[in-house]
């Protein structure tokens, strides 16, 4: 039987938080910051424009 072997990022977490029940801090941070430096390399850059408020305006 196939399975997949792609962790999760909720995977990751709990993986984290079981090496740091067992006093395994630096373990635990290691996974997280793996996890964070693969994450911001994925990350598009913010390339959206914001538009200017063409809303109408209200007279009396």
């Amino acid at each position: 039987m196939k399975g997949t072997s792609k962790i999760t990022m909720f995977d990751r977490i709990m993986m984290a938080i079981s090496f740091a029940e067992e006093n395994e801090p630096e373990t635990a941070l290691a996974i997280l910051e793996a996890d964070e430096r693969k994450s911001k390399k994925n990350r598009p850059g913010a390339t959206i424009e914001k538009r200017p408020s063409n809303r109408p305006t209200m007279r009396v």
